[in-house]
């Protein structure tokens, strides 16, 4: 049974009571009236720029919860974590709540920002787009008794819109995730920009402290997912199922993933055969990844491929993070696996065709981009021996330790 999310919701909640110490919220979170987060940041922000003045609104009761209702495909969900993560680090006592397609929610649930995650179908959230303003009794239990609703799933003129801004007992917050055109910012920044503006009427205090979170995101961007003892357990088995021994992987293991939701964003699978050749020559392991898109598109050509490699055919999402956080290095098209292995913190090397990497870059602790200009002929620019290049300077990096 999905229990109540709201934080008025009795007993012993073992999500909040695993988290590590500094992201616990207090059990008397009404004890502060201002946030210490938000006087370190503003005492930051006033002394680099004198003549801005942020001062607390301690007549406002303070924001304890917060669920982010989102959509989209892996990319995107792996992207507006981080928007889970502004609003950690500007709220960090608050309970923040995620509601997003059930294939996804164990994305979510490996976000050390997250303290509950939960799918629309799960919820049947379906019923929020129904005609009319009312929310049915069981829905509105569930997602009622947030303080703010931050709104990623559907305009908020429409009836989900109007529903969940219903539902918020504060505050509610949409913002539209398509990029707006001809801007360049990374698609996390125009989120997180949109979401400062409208938090400001609600507070000042989160407002200035998403905008500066927003302001360092690309420079700064940190191992977003933190993984499970299970996953890396159940990625070591099927190495080992596949002849794949510690030993053997030990500092050489490179994760490789061919296709893309967009067969125009995808480098020839040619090419990346050639790249497999090229790194198991150099005394590497590549470990190629194809989803069902893949298997279905080019099944004949990876079977092939899987003679000369390991090949990993639709494998579950958690022994993909898991194979991602054992790599030394991964390689991939612009498509959600490779935004999941940059927020694992592996060392990305990302490929970019026609869509632009200033936009969607994947964000992560070792991320490198190497677009082409020639995407549209066939990519004739980006050679296997380029690429073998930039993976294995990726591969002597040091990883970067994991969120706890």
């Amino acid at each position: 049974m999905i229990g109540r999310l709201t934080p008025e919701c009795g007993g012993r909640d073992t999500a909040l009571d695993a988290m590590p110490s500094a992201h616990r919220p207090s059990r008397n979170p009404g004890a502060d009236s201002e946030n210490a987060g938000f006087r370190m940041i503003r005492d930051v922000l006033t002394l680099a720029h004198p003549t801005v003045l942020y001062t607390a609104v301690s007549s406002v009761e303070p924001i304890h919860s917060v669920l982010l209702v989102q959509s989209g495909a892996m990319g995107d969900c792996v992207l507006q974590l981080r928007i889970a993560e502004a609003i950690r680090r500007a709220l960090p006592s608050a309970r923040i709540a995620w509601l997003g397609r059930d294939e996804w929610v164990p994305i979510a649930q490996r976000c050390a920002s997250v303290d509950k995650a939960l799918g629309l179908d799960a919820l049947a959230a379906h019923r929020l787009f129904q005609p009319g303003t009312e929310t049915e009794a069981d829905l509105a239990d569930k997602l009622g008794g947030f303080d703010l609703i931050i709104n990623g799933l559907t305009g908020p003129a429409l009836p989900a819109g109007a529903r969940l801004r219903g539902l918020a007992r504060r505050a509610a917050i949409s913002y539209e995730t398509k990029p707006r055109d001809h801007v360049t910012l990374h698609i996390c920044r125009q989120w997180l920009d949109q979401i400062s503006a409208q938090a400001r009427p609600v507070s000042s205090e989160l407002a200035a402290a998403v905008e500066h979170h927003a302001a360092s995101l690309e420079a700064q961007a940190g191992v977003l997912l933190r993984m499970l003892a299970s996953d890396l357990c159940e990625a070591s088995m099927r190495l080992l199922a596949a002849r794949v021994d510690a030993n053997n992987r030990a500092g050489r293991l490179i994760l490789v993933h061919p296709g893309s939701g967009g067969p125009n964003k995808c480098w020839p699978l040619d090419r990346y055969a050639a790249l497999v050749e090229i790194l198991s020559a150099r005394g590497l392991t590549p470990v190629v990844v194809a989803g069902p898109a893949e298997m279905e598109r080019w099944d004949k050509q990876l079977r092939a491929l899987g003679g000369r490699c390991v090949l990993f055919a639709d494998p579950p999402l958690s022994v993909l993070m898991g194979l991602a956080a054992v790599a030394t290095a991964y390689v991939g098209n612009d498509a959600g696996p490779t935004h999941l292995a940059a927020a694992v913190g592996a060392p990305t090397l990302a490929l970019f065709g026609p869509t632009d990497p200033r936009v969607w870059r994947p964000l992560g602790p070792a991320v490198k981009v190497l677009r082409s200009a020639e995407h549209e002929r066939d990519w004739q620019d980006v050679a296997p021996e380029t690429v073998a290049a930039r993976v294995s300077e990726l591969h002597r990096q040091d990883r970067p330790a994991s969120p706890r």
